[in-house]
């Protein structure tokens, strides 16, 4: 089956080698990799123009910079298969990553996207963690759809029908940061049909360039999603951003510092993430610690399955 392989990268000279050695590695041969370079300014092009010389399979588009959402959206117009693999630059696929997904819909023919689990990595590409199991059955799915749940992918591990991605719209800029948690909600609850594949195929790096989804912005934006799910579901116009936030103003005082009390626990749990990938295990430690104190019902249950995977044996068998 003919892949295009579907890149979005802006200053990602860092680790874009690691990226396209993974790439162009991969088991299943039969694939393009069709990349945006959104304006970047250090050698990214210089880089990928290298490739594009080097196989075939390899097409390099040049933009002004335009954020990650619009590239995505010019890179996938520009591919040439019927199925698209998204993959972020920053981050590695094992190298049978496609040759087992596109087992998996083989296997799953009634699938519009399947994602995988994704391991963690840092800045040096050194274990620090592994996603946990979700949504990897029919019936889970189903059940957070019944409860109105946003459903998340981990985006670089998606494969996707690229009619499905056209019929909804494909990703809409202005829910940036959260535009892909967007488009999952509009694919899933247009009744199109998804699963995880219980599977680690993609290595996800956890760096300092990862500090703009720990944002209260980035926690806005899941609310504003979450309340453009409900008005689909009932037949009701979507509001703007900035219909969605006066909304929230009109809610009772104590109802806006409960959300405020729990995005900002949320904002600290996840820069504790980020801060133990990057080496700062006091910073990572006082985080926590804020989070528990501001929201010890959510955080403490992280902390507990992030131990729990660190440790060895407690990790899935997948």
């Amino acid at each position: 089956m003919f892949v295009s392989v579907v890149i979005a990268a802006y200053n990602a000279e860092p680790f874009l080698c690691d990226l396209m050695e993974s790439t162009l590695g991969q088991t299943h041969e039969d694939f393009e990799v069709v990349i945006v370079d959104d304006g970047s300014t250090d050698r990214t092009l210089e880089l990928l123009r290298e490739y594009e010389k080097r196989d075939d399979r390899v097409r390099v588009i040049s933009q002004e910079n335009q954020g990650a959402s619009i590239a995505r959206n010019r890179a996938i117009e520009a591919a040439r298969a019927d199925w698209i693999a998204l993959m972020d630059a920053d981050d590695t696929m094992e190298p049978n990553r496609l040759e087992r997904q596109i087992a998996f819909i083989e296997e799953h023919p009634e699938l519009h996207l399947a994602a995988t689990m994704v391991i963690h990595i840092d800045a040096d590409g050194r274990e620090i963690g592994r996603s946990v199991p979700v949504l990897t059955r029919h019936e889970e799915v189903e059940a957070a759809k019944q409860r109105g749940d946003i459903i998340g992918f981990h985006q670089n591990t998606v494969l996707m029908r690229r009619d499905v991605f056209q019929a909804v719209g494909g990703y809409r800029h202005e829910f940036w940061p959260g535009e892909d948690m967007d488009l999952w909600a509009r694919i899933v609850y247009s009744g199109y049909r998804v699963l995880v594949q219980p599977e680690y195929l993609v290595r996800y790096r956890v760096h300092g360039s990862s500090a703009s989804v720990q944002t209260r912005e980035y926690r806005e934006n899941v609310r504003w999603i979450h309340t453009c799910i409900n008005r689909r579901l009932n037949g009701l116009p979507e509001p703007t951003r900035d219909e969605y936030l006066r909304g929230l103003q009109n809610e009772p005082l104590l109802t806006r510092l409960n959300i405020k009390r729990i995005d900002t626990a949320w904002v600290f749990y996840r820069n504790a993430t980020l801060a133990f990938a990057t080496g700062n295990r006091i910073q990572a430690a006082y985080q926590v610690v804020i989070a528990s104190i501001l929201d010890p019902l959510h955080a403490v249950p992280k902390v507990i399955r992030k131990l729990r995977q660190s440790i060895p044996g407690t990790r899935s068998a997948h």
